[in-house]
């Protein structure tokens, strides 16, 4: 049974009239009408024994909203009805950090072939997603991982080579460190000016 209607969409703390969708934007319209059709197929049992291919869905959907459609979409292949999602993506904010074992990174090589890597570790985060999936340092995972290192095997990493120098503002004084180190440093203290930004490479 198809059942046709109109909608208003009134956004909190907005002192304008409703809008119809036709006067929203592309990705709220999409995502809207996506999700309601899905959510309510879903709930009635009416949607069941579906495999889903989808290409890139978070399209013109800004972050919050496409960790709606993220989590819209586990429900699809979590209940008894018995569906699959497949979807790619381009967007950290689509990958489940709870389950990143069920994803697979796709890439092409320099022979121009394209080879498809299970993600072997169970649970991330986003900083670790972008490393680990879209090969993107950041210094959120830097952070994460002398942390990690600074609990584990401060031992190890209090052994590495000190090859840079690095010059406190405030006294004066010059230390002899190792690069992860000096990265450690240059991330929680960007008031210091004295010492030269740390390279992606590094």
């Amino acid at each position: 049974m198809n059942i046709c209607g109109n909608f208003y969409k009134e956004d909190k703390g907005v002192k304008f009239k409703n809008k119809t969708t036709n006067q929203r934007s592309d990705g709220f319209r999409q995502l809207i009408s996506f999700l309601l059709t899905l959510s309510a197929e879903n709930l009635s049992k009416e949607l069941a024994n579906t495999i889903f291919l989808l290409d890139e869905p978070e399209t013109h959907l800004h972050p919050t909203a496409q960790i709606n459609l993220k989590n819209e979409l586990i429900k699809l292949s979590q209940n008894s009805n018995n569906n699959i999602v497949f979807f790619a993506t381009h967007s950290n904010y689509m990958i489940d950090k709870e389950n990143i074992d069920r994803c697979y990174k796709i890439q092409k090589e320099k022979n121009g072939q394209t080879k498809c890597e299970k993600i072997i570790i169970a649970h991330s985060s986003y900083s670790e997603v972008n490393y680990e999936v879209f090969e993107i340092p950041t210094n959120d995972f830097n952070n994460e991982l002398y942390g990690f290192l600074e609990e584990t095997k401060k031992d190890k990493l209090n052994s590495l080579d000190k090859t840079k120098k690095w010059k406190n503002e405030k006294s004066g004084c010059i230390e002899n460190v190792s690069i992860s180190k000096y990265i450690r440093h240059s991330i929680h203290h960007p008031e210091n000016t004295k010492n030269l930004k740390f390279t992606e490479i590094e």
